[in-house]
């Protein structure tokens, strides 16, 4: 018998080693349980859920991801994968006393569309299947929310990172530090994340989708501590591993590392490559904010009182944009991109430089073409094969298999192996209703600049072009819900279709498997019977264990063994008199 963590609770599950599901006994949580066959990998599954449980996302899917290698084969631990993922645990609800998920890693990507997900769901039971579905309509609920509340909030350019509370639960030193950092920035118009005070209005509510956002708006973190061991707190590394993973992942933003009091080499491993700063050297505020300015460069979030910086020299701007625009329409996007960038150094309010770089982000020459090439965008989305698919409607297979075997005669690999058939189809709806979400954000986010300078008319060209986009991009959705809908409906009754075809097939071999069990088994107890041969009594006795539990084979088992020693044991002792008459005539 395995013993496995509850994955809500972490009490102890006592699970019989053929289930596949099973319901903790402490918090009433239903759950999947791994299919294990080493001490190793179930040693190591455990210290991946005790991570997991204990907010470590990034060791437990380290783990899993080792267990995948041997076990890849196995639903449960892509469930935990995904589970660690979108950083899912559980919490006992105050009212009802159930367990319910949070999420602590959102992402903007549907849980729907997950790949470790739909491994899960591939590779399940009927049971387990039943389970994950369950659950993931209970998280996709949360990131629904969640989505609607990050859309909501105002971009950050700073994002500061810190422990909040020492080991006893008292303010941390660092807590401090990070206070006189965010004024001294708030002071020099730079919007800032802190958490102290950018969430103490939001009291009584989850925080992740105010971090969420703020981590993916920041173009800069901060991450400061005074202890190495503050560095490494679970909730301080989870937001900083996860602002590198956006930066690996070709986001443009800067991580800055500042320490005080502790050895600089004592900083995580993941800092190596980076330029640190240490908080007690004199003139650390004017480096900071010297460095934060000089990397925002044009991005950076200026006082209304304060004009943007002009060119000395009109002209000089114009034939270096025209320059660009040349190298634009050649398809030199780096050239041009280059020299857009000059020009907002000089002049921050250059209109023609930030459509400059919207074009050369999307690669096309005009307006025109970027309308076209967000609309064409949802093709790809469409045409983009997927590694793991959708299935129309439930499989049927197992379920005949288990009503229709016949243990030693019929079995259920061979009724599935006949029922197979390909109920797949490729799912996009989700993806492309992801892409309009973020079409609806693109003023905020791709326009930014260039609207925060334009004028109302050019705004209006925006809105009206962003407008006309949207709505392609929604008929599209709508033509492929219906196609999908089709696809469903199709595929569903072309499945049902054939199980009723095979359907009389497999009751046929059913039916003569049944009666040739039943030939075997009275065959069997005949000889068991009367039959006096080791031989044929062996035989019976196996044909009974073949069949399983059918009858009252396991009673004549239990009497052919019985008849198998009695005639061995008189065997033994005719052989026994007889080689001492053969002795005795001898002499």
């Amino acid at each position: 018998m395995a013993v496995f963590k509850c994955k809500m609770c972490g009490a102890n599950l006592n699970v019989d080693s053929d289930k596949k599901v099973c319901t903790c006994e402490y918090c009433g949580s239903t759950q999947t349980v791994p299919s294990v066959h080493s001490d190793r990998i179930e040693g190591m599954y455990e210290r991946a859920n005790q991570f997991r449980i204990n907010y470590e996302f990034d060791k437990a899917l380290s783990i899993y991801e080792l267990i995948l290698e041997e076990e890849n084969g196995d639903a449960d631990i892509y469930w935990s994968v995904f589970l660690c993922k979108y950083g899912v645990n559980y919490v006992e609800d105050a009212l009802s006393g159930k367990r319910i998920p949070t999420i602590n890693r959102f992402q903007y990507a549907s849980v729907y569309s997950d790949l470790d997900y739909k491994a899960a769901i591939e590779k399940a039971t009927d049971e387990q299947r039943a389970v994950y579905e369950e659950e993931v309509k209970r998280i996709a609920e949360i990131q629904k929310t969640f989505m609607e509340i990050s859309e909501k909030e105002e971009p950050f350019d700073v994002f500061i990172c810190y422990k909040e509370t020492d080991d006893m639960g008292r303010r941390a030193v660092d807590s401090v530090l990070a206070n006189e950092i965010y004024h001294a920035l708030d002071k020099k118009g730079i919007k800032t994340f802190f958490s102290r005070i950018t969430l103490e209005d939001k009291l009584g509510v989850d925080y992740e989708p105010y971090i969420f956002a703020a981590l993916n708006s920041a173009k800069i973190m901060i991450v400061l501590g005074t202890k190495p061991e503050f560095f490494q707190a679970v909730w301080v590394k989870n937001e900083w591993a996860r602002f590198i993973s956006l930066i690996k992942n070709g986001a443009e933003k800067t991580l800055i590392p500042a320490f005080k009091g502790m050895d600089p080499y004592s900083l995580p491993e993941e800092f190596a490559h980076l330029q640190a700063l240490d908080m007690s050297k004199l003139g650390f505020m004017q480096d900071l904010i010297r460095g934060v300015e000089k990397i925002l460069g044009k991005d950076k979030i200026v006082n209304e009182e304060v004009q943007p910086v002009q060119s000395q020299s009109p002209q000089g701007v114009e034939a270096v944009n025209l320059m660009a625009y040349n190298f634009l329409v050649l398809g030199t996007y780096e050239k041009a991109n280059e020299l857009y960038e000059q020009i907002l150094n000089y002049d921050s309010s250059n209109l023609d430089a930030y459509l400059g770089e919207i074009y050369v982000k999307y690669q096309v020459k005009n307006m025109e073409e970027l309308e076209q090439k967000l609309i064409s965008t949802t093709d790809k989305i469409i045409a983009e094969k997927e590694k793991i698919p959708t299935y129309a409607c439930d499989d049927k297979s197992y379920q005949l298999a288990n009503q229709y075997f016949v243990e030693g005669y019929y079995s259920k690999e061979d009724i599935v192996k006949t029922l197979q058939f390909n109920r797949a189809y490729e799912q996009k709806i989700d993806d492309i209703e992801l892409y309009i979400k973020e079409l609806e954000q693109y003023e905020k986010t791709v326009f930014k600049y260039y609207l925060k300078f334009a004028s109302d008319e050019k705004k209006s060209e925006i809105h009206d072009m962003m407008d006309r986009v949207i709505d392609e991009v929604k008929k599209i959705y709508d033509n492929r819900v219906e196609y999908e809908k089709e696809l469903i409906e199709g595929r569903t009754k072309a499945y049902n279709v054939f199980i009723d075809n095979k359907f009389n097939d497999i009751v046929k071999k059913n039916q003569q498997a049944l009666n040739t069990r039943n030939v075997d088994y009275l065959g069997a107890v005949r000889t068991i019977k009367t039959s006096i041969s080791v031989y044929e009594l062996n035989s019976a006795v196996n044909t009974l264990k073949n069949m399983g539990d059918y009858e009252q084979s396991g009673l004549y088992i239990i009497k052919g063994e019985e008849k198998m020693n009695t005639i061995g044991n008189v065997q033994s002792f005719v052989a026994g008199v007889s080689e001492e008459l053969l002795k005795s005539n001898r002499y």
